[in-house]
């Protein structure tokens, strides 16, 4: 259930993040952030079908030795993306520290209120598990899919934002465990 958890809340990327571009970019740059959003469609639609059909044919019958091995592999690939992010933020931290906090102020915006909202609206289905599980996918979606989309000249505002949300994302877990408590 978790990688159609992820599959979805990635494939809405484009549509539930539309708001916070047309924000982030104004209304100067809304042609560019459609296109963006229709190339990150297709983007997701050409990368998913390939891993699906590269997982169906390649690797049919996975040992979990195999998956915890492909795990690995994912989480060396996203610290390598997190560093490579990392002198961004570094560097607006010390040019301009009032625009990097508000960078981050609406990275945990948009991340935990994407997954209070999601929580409220999943745990209506009595299955608080599966609820935590959709609030915290929709939450912490992989927004570093834009890159691949947006144009050359609106990726270098995008980085910072991008290496901010990183921090709600790793700091889900200890700032939000309350709200993922079973309820009694």
């Amino acid at each position: 259930i978790s990688m159609r958890l992820l599959f979805w809340s990635t494939v809405l990327v484009p549509f539930t993040s539309l708001p916070i571009f047309i924000f982030l970019f104004g209304d100067a740059a809304l042609q560019d952030v459609l296109w963006a959003s229709l190339r990150l469609v297709a983007i997701i639609t050409i990368s998913g079908s390939l891993g699906l059909a590269f997982r169906w044919f390649v690797l049919p019958r996975l040992s979990d030795q195999g998956e915890i091995q492909l795990d690995g592999v994912s989480a060396i690939a996203l610290a390598i993306f997190v560093i490579a992010l990392m002198p961004e933020i570094t560097s607006v931290a010390f040019s301009n520290p009032i625009l990097l906090i508000g960078w981050i102020a609406l990275a945990f915006a948009m991340n935990f209120g994407t997954q209070v909202i999601t929580l409220r609206l999943a745990s209506k289905s009595n299955n608080h598990e599966a609820a935590g599980a959709f609030a915290i996918a929709y939450g912490n979606r992989n927004l570093a899919l834009f890159f691949a989309a947006l144009p050359l000249e609106l990726s270098g505002q995008f980085i910072v934002f991008l290496a901010a949300y990183q921090l709600p994302m790793y700091l889900t877990p200890m700032l939000l465990a309350g709200l993922y408590k079973r309820p009694d």
